[in-house]
Formats: structure tokens, sequence, C-alpha cells
């Protein structure tokens, strides 16, 4: 693994962590439904930068079963992200 490969995974995960926090600290403080959903999103980010991460360093599974799982989870955020729309 590169030392590119390896400052992006530490960079999704990192900055989907910090976005996690933000939108759990913003529902604590208005208690807006909404808000959870967007914090499930970014929760799922961080699980797509921890995956990145592990498959990266150690190589299993092969590329293509990360490129599937990362889509299925991308498409788990755009759904939570459609849902928090329409709670508007």
């Amino acid at each position: 693994m590169s030392l590119l490969e390896s400052f992006a995974a530490a960079a999704v995960t990192i900055f989907a962590v910090a976005l996690l926090a933000i939108a759990l600290l913003a529902y604590r403080r208005g208690r807006e439904g909404g808000l959870l959903f967007l914090a499930a999103a970014f929760a799922l980010f961080a699980v797509k930068g921890v995956l990145l991460t592990a498959f990266t360093l150690t190589g299993e599974p092969s590329l293509g079963t990360y490129v599937a799982v990362g889509s299925l989870l991308d498409v788990a955020v755009l759904a939570l992200m459609y849902a928090m729309t329409l709670r508007r």
C-alpha cells in the first residue's frame, strides 16, 4: 500500500467521524429527527473508511469485493440522506 492510499483511507475515516460527531452534537442541541438520518449516513461513511483501511492494509479481500461493499454502503448513505430530506 502506498503512502497516498494510506493517507486517503485515514482522511476519509477521520473526516467521516468528525462529521458524525458534529451531527450528533447538533441533534443533541435541537432534537430534530432528520439529524439522526444524517448521523447514520456519516457513520456508514466511517465504516466504509475503516473497511478501506483494512482492505488496503491486509490486501484481503480483493479490490472488487471492496468496490461491491463500498457501493452498497454508498446506496445506503444516499437512502439515508433522501430519508432526511423527506422528513422536512
